[in-house]
């Protein structure tokens, strides 16, 4: 859980720089995706699972890497999915939200419009 909170620090200092010093964001995108991976709430979901299904497995099952892969592979497919498919719709209601992929890729990285989608999609490769 301390992982999502320090996520959400992340998110909202991104909030605050852009609300008050029209658009600028101290966070790279490295920086960014790091913070989203824990701000996106796959991770305290993934630990309620368990108990959801009545499921009991030993704890190391959790610590093997390849179950870490999963739960990994699994936050980044959905904060890009979270990020991608409101995009439009946000930029024509001129709600850019600086906690986004695609507007955080356009300012840091300046990137078009489409060059921030098409990487985006290569993430999710």
């Amino acid at each position: 859980m301390g992982h999502y909170f320090e996520g959400c620090m992340v998110q909202v200092d991104s909030y605050y720089w852009h609300m008050h010093t029209r658009g600028y964001s101290p966070a790279t995108f490295d920086m960014f995706r790091r913070g989203r991976t824990h701000s996106v709430s796959c991770r305290p979901c993934q630990a309620l699972l368990e108990p959801l299904y009545y499921i009991t497995l030993p704890g190391e099952v959790f610590l093997h890497p390849m179950i870490k892969e999963a739960e990994d592979t699994a936050t980044v497919i959905t904060f890009l999915h979270n990020d991608i498919l409101p995009c439009r719709k946000e930029q024509a209601e001129s709600k850019a939200i600086p906690h986004n992929t695609i507007h955080v890729l356009i300012r840091e990285r300046g990137y078009a419009l489409q060059e921030a989608f098409d990487f985006s999609g290569e993430l999710l490769k």
